[in-house]
């Protein structure tokens, strides 16, 4: 019984961290006088020496994980990602959201990026690591700015360091917690709320009331027991559930608000009810097409060439994006710019042509033809329709009338829903755009098929007018 009693303590402490004293119930009175035994339970120790192991972390996920790090009061931190004080894409990635903003405006969507604060900023207190916050808020605001510089609309979300009353994110998750949403939340609400078209918006009144609680078994928790054979007790949380409050919304409008994002965001992510609160706060509908596990790309990819946006783009898209993503991939706007005018669909064929690949065989030459070579390459747009649905990876060579080439991976998240449609556009180097297109050849296509057809088609960015006559292989 002893032994139990003290194991509850030790568990209490991991979840909350405190010291603590209990007498444990014994089964048998106590000899008149005696004292009951009192136990005294304190955090025991950091995360194992495994934890700090590189190595240790194999897999795609696991990986992005190391080092996790022990905090204060049950909490876990990456230490590298979490501890931050640099913040924002590259200045080439900046370059290239600011092209994918201005092809948005053009259909008359207004872009705002959601940009979470980390878990430093946020929960420094519970932090054992040397962390300077002064210098990470200050770049985190810096980063708020270069967006707004460049047309995108960037909520304050500064405003919310030091001022969010509980806890900002879970304990051992990488998500935040529902009063992490909804403070967030409130924060989009007045910042959209002061566009000129928010007025024009149907309105209508809602409600969050909780629901209930959910238990959290984190998934830094998860890599913790992996590592470690190391358990923490589960996190619990509120549940809840917003609704209108009449039953008459105009259900064949398509909301003018959409929210993108990632699993803080997702509709099938619940336990944080954050798109409940935005309508909440908004007091207008949105359409959430956020993907859960689909990092910066996987709801655009889907979206994007949606009849929904094609038919009828909405006055702004909310862009919920975790502050540890940092547009990297050089495929991102590769693809998202010429999406957002769906590829070659509806517009005049500069060149089509279909052939069978063989994945395993390495080169095939795709595109060739005299006629582009009137064309600078950063003006072409590629569109390949793959019979494979599952193929989410290519890696293509683009070569260029200076002779240079250009090799590079077309990366597709894998939650996204693609059918096996690859649309990019190329050259965006400076030094390679206005440069006349020679060829595209496909080097390796991730498909586990012995074959695959690969149609192809070749049109101009944005439609631009086309070519007199259509060029066939």
């Amino acid at each position: 019984m002893k032994a139990r009693a003290l194991s509850m303590l030790i568990g209490s402490v991991l979840a909350g961290g405190v010291q603590a004293q209990s007498a444990p119930q014994a089964q048998a009175p106590l000899p008149t006088g005696a004292a009951a035994p009192v136990y005294q339970a304190e955090p025991c120790c950091n995360l194992c020496p495994a934890a700090l192991v590189k190595e240790n972390y194999k897999g795609d996920v696991l990986s992005t994980l190391w080092p996790l790090v022990a905090g204060k009061n049950g909490w876990v931190f990456r230490a590298r990602t979490d501890f931050a004080t640099e913040f924002g894409p590259s200045p080439e990635s900046m370059a290239m959201l600011k092209q994918f903003s201005q092809a948005l405006k053009k259909r008359g969507t207004q872009l705002m990026v959601v940009y979470l604060p980390s878990r430093g900023l946020m929960h420094e207190d519970q932090s054992l690591q040397p962390f300077d916050k002064a210098l990470a808020l200050a770049n985190y605001q810096a980063a708020l700015q270069r967006f707004r510089d460049i047309g995108v609309a960037a909520a304050p979300l500064d405003q919310l360091v030091d001022q969010v009353q509980g806890d900002f994110y879970l304990k051992r998750d990488l998500h935040w917690s529902p009063t992490g949403a909804e403070a967030t939340a409130r924060v989009v609400a007045k910042t959209v709320s002061h566009y000129p078209f928010y007025d024009s918006l149907p309105s209508e009144e809602y409600q969050t009331e909780a629901s209930g609680y959910t238990a959290v078994n984190g998934n830094w928790q998860r890599a913790i027991g992996d590592l470690c054979q190391q358990n923490y007790p589960l996190q619990y949380t509120n549940e809840y559930q917003t609704t209108p409050d009449s039953d008459l919304l105009e259900a064949e409008v398509a909301p003018e608000l959409v929210l993108i994002g990632t699993s803080f965001s997702a509709s099938a992510n619940q336990r944080t009810n954050f798109e409940g609160f935005l309508r909440q706060y908004l007091g207008k509908d949105i359409l959430n097409m956020a993907l859960s596990g689909g990092e910066e790309s996987g709801a655009w990819l889907e979206y994007l060439p949606s009849g929904v946006f094609q038919e009828k783009p909405p006055k702004m898209i909310l862009w919920e994006l975790p502050a540890h993503y940092l547009m990297k991939d050089k495929s991102l706007f590769r693809q998202l710019i010429p999406l957002v005018n769906n590829g070659c669909e509806g517009k005049k064929s500069l060149l089509s042509s279909s052939q069978k690949i063989r994945p395993g065989a390495g080169h095939n030459e795709l595109v060739f033809s005299t006629e582009l070579l009137k064309r600078d390459a950063g003006d072409l747009v590629m569109e390949l329709q793959l019979s494979d649905p599952t193929v989410h990876d290519l890696n293509v060579t683009a070569w260029y009338g200076n002779g240079a080439d250009e090799r590079f991976t077309v990366r597709q998240n894998q939650r996204a829903n693609t059918g096996g449609r690859f649309v990019f556009s190329l050259a965006q180097d400076e030094l390679l755009r206005n440069e006349n297109f020679i060829s595209l050849d496909l080097n390796q296509v991730g498909s586990t098929q012995p074959e695959v057809d690969v149609a192809v088609n070749v049109c101009e960015l944005d439609g631009k007018p086309p070519l007199s006559q259509t060029a066939r292989r």
